[in-house]
């Protein structure tokens, strides 16, 4: 049985469930370390983005977080996407769940289903009441699953009722005495499945054998694993961009009218000073640097060129956005708001999923960007004179 499916809720769920149809109450928070405290108790949509994300407060609609380490200790009332290194989910979650990590720790109630990729994903508590869709390296179920489990991993251990059916495909099955499969048990695995006393087995069950080290087999592994890796980048990706876009963005509102009204009223003029500025200043720079002529210059232009580069590449979503928006509703104007961010950041992603056309679109966007960056920078620079 084909596998892929487990990795298509992440890569398009997370992104199409994020589209431009939440409240005007919803939050975005990015920086080193975020912390949602229990005081604050936001309503509505959140989005939080950073290298230790702590959500204290119970949420009210859709929590969307990526981080290096992310806990969740209490309550989302809707869906909660997650995203980063350690996560660890304590409180209930109302609906879906689903996660990409490292290492995942699942202890509070999933009133939906629950979605993974991960190294490893440890299921406590309450237990999920829809199904358990899941590839990694080992998963642990303690806890109990009204639907199904499909999985596709290394190790699969189970000690808690599942009330569907169960399918495996990896090296290792095990039953505790907890386990009671309601369902039929399908799996392929290096040997028979290790099945404590007091494990049932209430339907029936096929066994495949398979060997770990089969070139087929190996080459499935691989494919799987880099699925895997896409999902979490596409993840990470998508909500940094996010955050980062809705920070200048919003911050400096003015700034980035005036940038998409530019590049809408003169956009090949700046497309060209865009490539202009990406091609000379860092060969200026290297050429500074490595002669000695002007290390001082030379460094700096070098700096110079990842700064613009940076800002391209956040504000090419807002101006994407913006773009989009006013194309939608007809307009004769152009928005700058947090609705046309979120529209431009996605569609910026799902453009890089696209080979050579996509790339080309978000290379252009870039550039158009850089080149109305340096023409409104280089115009106060005049004015300061």
């Amino acid at each position: 049985m084909n596998k892929s499916f487990v990795y298509i809720p992440l890569i398009i769920g997370v992104l199409f469930l994020s589209i431009p149809n939440i409240s005007d109450a919803a939050q975005f928070k990015a920086g080193e370390q975020v912390t949602i405290a229990q005081g604050e108790a936001p309503s509505g949509d959140v989005y939080v983005a950073g290298g230790s994300v702590t959500v204290s407060a119970p949420i009210d609609g859709d929590l969307h977080a990526a981080g290096g380490s992310v806990i969740i200790p209490e309550s989302v009332s809707a869906d909660l996407s997650l995203g980063g290194g350690n996560l660890m989910v304590v409180g209930d979650v109302g609906d879906d769940l689903r996660v990409a990590g490292g290492s995942v720790v699942v202890s509070g109630k999933v009133g939906g289903d629950l979605v993974g990729v991960a190294g490893q994903l440890q299921l406590t508590g309450p237990g999920v009441s829809g199904d358990v869709i899941w590839a990694g390296g080992v998963l642990t179920i303690d806890a109990p699953v009204q639907g199904n489990v499909r999985v596709v991993g290394g190790e699969l251990h189970i000690n808690a009722p599942i009330q569907g059916t169960v399918e495996f495909k990896g090296d290792e099955l095990s039953l505790g005495s907890g386990a009671i499969l309601g369902k039929t048990l399908t799996y392929a695995a290096s040997e028979e499945a290790e099945m404590a006393v007091g494990a049932q087995v209430r339907g029936a069950i096929s066994y495949e054998p398979h060997t770990p080290y089969n070139t087929d087999e190996m080459k499935n592994q691989a494919r799987h694993a880099v699925a895997a890796l896409a999902s979490v980048t596409l993840l990470l990706t998508f909500l940094a961009q996010l955050a980062g876009a809705m920070a200048l963005g919003l911050y400096f509102h003015k700034y980035a009218h005036m940038l998409t009204q530019r590049i809408t009223e003169k956009a090949l003029s700046e497309f060209g000073r865009g490539a202009a500025v990406a091609l000379a200043l860092p060969l200026i720079g290297l050429v500074l640097v490595v002669s000695g002529i002007g290390l001082f210059l030379g460094t700096l232009a070098l700096l110079g060129f990842a700064a613009v580069l940076i800002s391209g590449y956040l504000f090419a979503p807002v101006l994407l956005g913006s773009l989009l928006y006013r194309w939608f509703l007809k307009d004769k104007t152009y928005t700058v708001s947090w609705k046309t961010i979120l529209l431009g950041v996605l569609v910026y992603t799902l453009l890089g999923l696209i080979p050579l056309i996509g790339w080309l679109l978000k290379t252009i966007l870039v550039l158009m960007v850089i080149g109305a960056l340096v023409k409104i920078k280089w115009g106060v620079a005049q004015q300061w004179r």
